[in-house]
C-alpha cells in the first residue's frame, strides 16, 4: 500500500487505511486500482500536480473516469484536507489532478446520457435538483450551468469541469481517434487504455507526444499489433507480478514477474499491463509542455534550453537525473499590466493557482476603458459552419460559466437568464442542429414566444441562448481582484512605460521616468491596444476601433437581451443600445453614433422604434483592440529579433519552432468579444506557465497564438 513520504495523509486517495462511508464508495473501489498504480508508478511523490490521460479506444471511459470521480466525491464529503506530519505539523495537500478523458464522438446516446449521470452527480452543487427543476437564479446558477455543460459532452472539442477547491480537474476531450488526442496538449503521467480496438501507429505516436519523460502507461488488453506499435513509439513493457496471461491456445496462466518487454506470444492480455515511456532514440519533435519556472533565464540557459528551442527531444541521460524541478516547482511572481478584463482574469487565476501578482492598472480604478461600459452581453458565437472563431468562443463561453459563478460571492453581477438572438430565415438554428448543438441549449423561438419573453415585440423567428445573458463588466473586474485576495497587489494610477529583461531572466517593469516599479519572473501584457507599444516590434499591428453606446432611463427596456445588427440589453437604471465600429480611437461621444445606435434597436423590435435622440439619458465610448484575422492574440510572445537571425533556418517552421521570449505573455485584441476571450485567456496562460493541461485543443491554440503571425512573415520572406 502507497505511504505518502512525510507523515500521513487521511484522505481516502492517499490513506493506507479505509475511510468514512460515503455515496460513491462503490465507484472509489472499482478506480481505486488504477490509482494504486499509479501513485506506485511516481517515485517522486512531493508533485503539485498529476495528470492522467484516460483513452478510450473504441467505447465509453473505463474504471479509470470512476477513481478520478470517487477522489472529488471524497472531497465534497470531506472538505477539509487533513494532514498530520509525525511532528504534529501539517504537510502540504495532496497534489492537484488533471484528468483528460478521450472519447470518440460517435458512442450512442446511451453511452452520453450514462456519461452525463456520472460528471453531474459528481460535480453538482447540494442545491442541483431544484436547479434543474426551476430556471437559475440570476447570479448563482452554478448547478444549472454544470448539468448544461455536461449535456455538451457529445460536440466536437474538449469540455471542462473543475472542483470547487481546485483539487481536480476533469476533461472530456470528444472527437475521432487518434486526431483528438492528437490535438491534446499536456504531459501525462499516467496514460490509461481502455477498450479492445487495436492501438494504431498514430494514436501510439500521439501518445508518445504527450508522455512525461518516465510516463507510465497501462493497458487492460493488447493485440500483438498494438504492442509493437507502442513499442516504436517509445514505450518498454514489463510484466506486473502474478498477472494472469491468456497465450496463443486461450489457457490462462500466471507468469512471475518479468522485467523484460512481453513476448506478442502472450497476447492479447487480459490483465493491466505496465509499459514506461522509454525511447531509445528519438521519436518526437517537440517534447510537452512543462512549467515555464523550470526554464532557466535567457542568459543563463542550461543544456537543455537550446535542445527545448531547437526541437530536440530529452535524452536518455536527462531522464535519468535525480532531479526534476519542474514536478515541484515553486510558484513565481508575475507583472500583470492592464486591469480590465483581461489583465484582472489573469490575476485571479494566477493567485488562484500560487503565483503572487503584481497588477497595474494607468486609471484610478480597475474596469476602464473598453471594461467600463455598464452592460455587456455573452454568448457563444453563431455561424452556418464551424470556424476557429465558432470553436474558441464556444469553448470560451464553457469555460466562463464554470469560473463566473464563484465570482458572485466578491460581488460579480450577472445575469445567465438568457438572451435571443434574431434569426429572421431560420439559418443559424439550422446550423447548430446540424453541428449537433443540444436544444436544451439553443431553442428555436417564433415571434409570439420571443416577444413573451422579452417584453418586448419581435418579428420572425429567433434564436434563444439559455445560459448567456449580460453583466457589468467594472463588477467582473473589481470581482476577480478580490478573488485574488492577498496573493494580487494592485497598483492603481500607474503608467507602465517599457518592460524590460534583466541579465539574469527576470522582467522589470519601468515608469515614465525610468524608475523600476516591480520585478518579476513573467510579465504578462493585457492592456489592449497599448500593448503594442511594450512590444518592440509587436508580433502584429493592432488596430484600434471605437465603439459607442447609448444609454436610456426611460423607455421599452427589455427582459433579456437582443442582439441582431447591433444589441439592446438591460443594465443597471435603465438599458443601452449599441454599438458603433469604427476604425479610429477617438472617445468622444458623437451624435452620429447615437443616431446609428437608434437605428440598430430600432431593426431589433418595432418598441425601440418611438426612441429619439432626446430620449438618451447618455453615452459612452471605448476603443477595442484588434488583429487583421480578428481573432485574439493569446500565448507566449515570439521573439522577432531571434527569428529575423534565423529566417533562413525557420523557413516553413511551425509555431513550436519560432523562438519565443522567455517570461513573457500576451492577452489583448480581443474586440468585441472581451469578456469571454478574458476566460479563455486566463485559462490558457496558466496552463502554459504551470504546464498543465490546455483548455482546448492544440489547433485552436495556434489559432490564437501571437507567432502566428512570424510564421506567416517567415513563409513570406517579410519577415
Amino acid at each position: 500500500m502507497f505511504t505518502p513520504p512525510i507523515g500521513t495523509v487521511t484522505n481516502s486517495e492517499f490513506s493506507p487505511s479505509p475511510p468514512a462511508p460515503h455515496a460513491l464508495d462503490g465507484i472509489a473501489s472499482r478506480g481505486a486500482d488504477c490509482f494504486l498504480s499509479a501513485l506506485r508508478a511516481w517515485r517522486q511523490q512531493a508533485r503539485r500536480a498529476i495528470t492522467i490521460l484516460d483513452v478510450s479506444v473504441d467505447g465509453p471511459p473505463g474504471n479509470g473516469l470512476d477513481g478520478a470521480l470517487a477522489w472529488l466525491a471524497a472531497e465534497h464529503a470531506r472538505p477539509a484536507w487533513t494532514t498530520v506530519a509525525p511532528d504534529g505539523g501539517s504537510v502540504p495537500p495532496p497534489p492537484v489532478l488533471h484528468y483528460v478523458v478521450a472519447v470518440s464522438d460517435d458512442l450512442p446516446a446511451s453511452a452520453w446520457q450514462a456519461l452525463d449521470v456520472r460528471i453531474r452527480t459528481t460535480f453538482a452543487r447540494p442545491d442541483a435538483d431544484a436547479a434543474r427543476r426551476a430556471p437559475p437564479r440570476r447570479g448563482d446558477a452554478s448547478a444549472h450551468h454544470n448539468q448544461a455543460a455536461a449535456l455538451r459532452l457529445a460536440l466536437p472539442g474538449l469540455h471542462r469541469f473543475a472542483s470547487d477547491s481546485g483539487h481536480l480537474t476533469l476533461t472530456i476531450a470528444t472527437g475521432k481517434q487518434p486526431e483528438m488526442t492528437g490535438a491534446l496538449r499536456l504531459r501525462a503521467d499516467l496514460i490509461l487504455l481502455t477498450g479492445r480496438a487495436p492501438v494504431s501507429p498514430a494514436l501510439a505516436r500521439a501518445l508518445a507526444r504527450l508522455a512525461d519523460e518516465d510516463a507510465v502507461l497501462s493497458a487492460a488488453t493488447l493485440d500483438a499489433a498494438s504492442h509493437d506499435a507502442l513499442q516504436a513509439a517509445g514505450f518498454a513493457f514489463a510484466r506486473q507480478h502474478g498477472a494472469a496471461t491468456v497465450g496463443p491456445a486461450g489457457k490462462s496462466a500466471v507468469t512471475p514477474a518479468l522485467t523484460s518487454e512481453v513476448t506478442p506470444e502472450l497476447m492479447p492480455v487480459v490483465m493491466p499491463l505496465l509499459a514506461r515511456f522509454a525511447p531509445r532514440w528519438r521519436v518526437r519533435r517537440h517534447p510537452p509542455p512543462r512549467p515555464v519556472a523550470t526554464a532557466p533565464a535567457a542568459t543563463d540557459r542550461g543544456p537543455t534550453e537550446p535542445d527545448r528551442e531547437q526541437g530536440v527531444d530529452e535524452s536518455a541521460s536527462a531522464r535519468d537525473r535525480p532531479d526534476r524541478p519542474w514536478r515541484t516547482v515553486r510558484r513565481g511572481r508575475a507583472i500583470v499590466i492592464g486591469a480590465g478584463v483581461a489583465g484582472t482574469a489573469l490575476t485571479e487565476r494566477l493567485a488562484a493557482t500560487g503565483w503572487d501578482v503584481q497588477l497595474f492598472e494607468r486609471d484610478r480604478s480597475v474596469g476602464q476603458g473598453a471594461s467600463g461600459n455598464p452592460a455587456g452581453v455573452f454568448h457563444p458565437a453563431l455561424a452556418l459552419a464551424e470556424t476557429p472563431l465558432t470553436r474558441l468562443s464556444r469553448a470560451a463561453f464553457a469555460l466562463a460559466l464554470q469560473r463566473w459563478p464563484a465570482l458572485v460571492r466578491h460581488g460579480l453581477e450577472w445575469h445567465p437568464d438568457g438572451l435571443i438572438q434574431l434569426d429572421p430565415d431560420g439559418t443559424l438554428l439550422a446550423a447548430c442542429q446540424r453541428l449537433g448543438w443540444d436544444p436544451a441549449l439553443v431553442a428555436s423561438l417564433d415571434a409570439q414566444a420571443a416577444s413573451s419573453l422579452l417584453g418586448v415585440p419581435v418579428a420572425g423567428s429567433s434564436i434563444y441562448l439559455r445560459e448567456a445573458g449580460w453583466l457589468a463588466p467594472a463588477s467582473l473586474c473589481q470581482a476577480n481582484v478580490a478573488a485574488a485576495g492577498l496573493r494580487a497587489q494592485l497598483q492603481l494610477g500607474v503608467q507602465v512605460a517599457a518592460l524590460r529583461q534583466s541579465p539574469f531572466g527576470s522582467w522589470q517593469a519601468f515608469d515614465p521616468a525610468g524608475q523600476c516599479l516591480a520585478t518579476a519572473d513573467v510579465a504578462l501584457i493585457a492592456n489592449a491596444g497599448d500593448a503594442a507599444r511594450l512590444l518592440e516590434p509587436p508580433n502584429a499591428p493592432v488596430e484600434a476601433f471605437r465603439g459607442q453606446i447609448s444609454r436610456f432611463e426611460v423607455g421599452p427596456a427589455p427582459r433579456l437581451p437582443l442582439i441582431g445588427e447591433g444589441y439592446v440589453s438591460a443594465c443597471e437604471g435603465g438599458f443601452i443600445a449599441g454599438a458603433s465600429y469604427a476604425r479610429g480611437d477617438d472617445t468622444s461621444i458623437t451624435l452620429a453614433d447615437h443616431l446609428g445606435n437608434l437605428s440598430r434597436a430600432a431593426g431589433l423590435s418595432p418598441a425601440f422604434g418611438a426612441l429619439a435622440a432626446d430620449d438618451i439619458a447618455g453615452g459612452r465610448a471605448g476603443v477595442r483592440s484588434t488583429v487583421s484575422d480578428h481573432l485574439p492574440m493569446i500565448g507566449q510572445i515570439a521573439d522577432l529579433h531571434a527569428a529575423r537571425r534565423a529566417a533562413e533556418r525557420l523557413q516553413g517552421a511551425r509555431l513550436a519552432d519560432i523562438p519565443r521570449c522567455p517570461g513573457l505573455y500576451g492577452a489583448y485584441a480581443f474586440g468585441s468579444r472581451g469578456l469571454l476571450w478574458s476566460v479563455l485567456a486566463a485559462e490558457a496562460i496558466v496552463a502554459l506557465l504551470d504546464g498543465s493541461p490546455a483548455p482546448v485543443e492544440a489547433p485552436l491554440l495556434d489559432a490564437i497564438d501571437p507567432a502566428r503571425f512570424a510564421v506567416r512573415a517567415l513563409r513570406n520572406r517579410s519577415l
